[in-house]
């Protein structure tokens, strides 16, 4: 009984490698005066800007 246990245990805590091929597309921006606006603002403000 304690070896079908020890079994189980092991088997939910070792993951299994599933491998899959996905489609992704990928874009890249230079936005034109981030660096200065990024470094003289704060972090929220950045992040709200970035959200609109």
């Amino acid at each position: 009984m304690l070896d079908a246990v020890v079994s189980a245990t092991a088997a939910a805590t070792t993951p299994a490698t599933v491998a899959e091929r996905r489609l992704v597309s990928v874009l890249f921006v230079d936005l034109v005066g981030f660096t200065p606006f990024s470094e003289t603002h704060d972090a929220e403000d950045v992040r709200a800007m970035l959200a609109r």
